[in-house]
């Protein structure tokens, strides 16, 4: 799991969430976007390779254990501030 601070909106690492719209379909072809607490959970606890978890550093700590059990070789957590 490769942990990124992203302190800021403007973190290169956010880049690619700043465009994605689920109506407007810009959500790229066999990817998913899922957010709260029950859908989160169920994505980490699944055998779907993940990409990408952004969290804030609370939920960080909610979901350390079910990121610990990944395998996903090149996981990327950013962990961003709440606004």
């Amino acid at each position: 799991m490769n942990l990124i601070e992203a302190a800021t909106a403007d973190h290169e690492a956010l880049g690619p969430f700043k465009t994605l719209r689920r109506s407007d379909g810009n959500v790229p072809e066999g990817c998913f976007i899922g957010d709260g607490r029950k859908v989160v959970r169920r994505m980490l606890e699944s055998e779907l390779r993940l990409r990408t978890v952004v969290l804030t550093s609370p939920w960080l700590e909610f979901f350390k254990p079910a990121l610990a059990r990944r395998v996903d070789p090149d996981l990327r957590v950013l962990v961003v501030g709440r606004d």
